[in-house]
């Protein structure tokens, strides 16, 4: 049997409480979750750490919120990137969607999707180790 190890988790919302179910069920199932508020501070973070998955809400200011994907991804490109997209940035979603997105979901967010897909991403890595294992 596989045992299914946490993920490291990068939540980039301007307002984190509209997520509070999500990151308090990401952490009940022991993922690990770092919350970050903008761009700037997600990019920082993300130079100087790892992260298995990053969610990010379109409603971000400065960068555009999905402006941040395709530099999370040249940053992080092992990352499974999950955007929560308001109706206004349907156009910013198809823009950027080649860029290598895990998931998305529109808003009102559908907290079962982004954690079912979490949960596949976790499963995904734990095959990923345990085949690193078997080498």
């Amino acid at each position: 049997m596989v045992a299914l190890n946490p993920l490291d988790i990068v939540l980039v919302a301007p307002d984190s409480a509209l997520f509070a179910g999500l990151v308090t069920s990401l952490r009940a199932a022991n993922h690990r979750i770092w919350e970050m508020g903008d761009c700037g501070s997600a990019l920082a973070f993300l130079l100087e750490n790892d992260a298995d998955v990053v969610i990010v809400d379109s409603a971000l200011k400065g960068i555009r919120g999905l402006e941040i994907v395709p530099l999370l991804r040249k940053i992080r490109p092992r990352a499974r990137v999950i955007t929560v997209v308001d109706e206004g940035s349907i156009s910013d979603l198809r823009q950027i969607l080649d860029s290598g997105i895990y998931c998305h979901s529109f808003k009102p967010f559908d907290q079962d999707r982004i954690l079912e897909a979490i949960c596949r991403a976790r499963k995904d890595e734990d095959l990923t180790s345990e085949g690193s294992k078997n080498v």
